[in-house]
């Protein structure tokens, strides 16, 4: 089987992602509960996928399956907000919203390598999906 690779170098001047979350755990040794709405930002998105494709061929037909996708990605900006629904005034909403705006960048640093990970698995089902039912040649010269 013949192995095809594919770069894509993506740039994407804004991603709005809207969300509902829910906290339940210990911050040192105070138990912090929280639920509500999320809205994060992400600015001038800078990333890089690679596709490593198998091809296979049925009923004499090349398809290309995906075996490997490798994402990395970098933000030129970060905002963050969160309203807690549970607790009275927001106070942890507004703490949470103030930690997260302070620290964005370290805390998405810390947080890239599972987030590429998270992305490159939902896409590869997606990409695998669309290409199973789309032929090479269609999309790729034909070799």
């Amino acid at each position: 089987m013949a192995k095809d690779r594919i770069d894509l170098h993506l740039s994407l001047p804004k991603i709005e992602v809207n969300g509902d979350y829910d906290i339940n755990g210990n911050v040192l040794l105070f138990p912090i509960q929280s639920h509500g709405n999320f809205w994060a930002l992400f600015g001038d998105v800078e990333a890089i996928a690679r596709i490593q494709g198998v091809e296979e061929v049925r009923d004499g037909i090349r398809y290309m399956r995906i075996a490997r996708l490798l994402i990395d990605f970098s933000l030129g900006r970060v905002r963050f907000r969160i309203m807690d629904h549970l607790n009275g005034n927001n106070v942890i909403g507004q703490a949470m919203n103030q930690f997260l705006n302070q620290n964005a960048k370290e805390i998405i640093e810390e947080m890239r390598p599972a987030a590429s990970a998270s992305i490159a698995k939902h896409f590869k089902e997606f990409l695998n999906t669309a290409f199973s039912k789309l032929p090479m040649k269609i999309w790729m010269h034909d070799t």
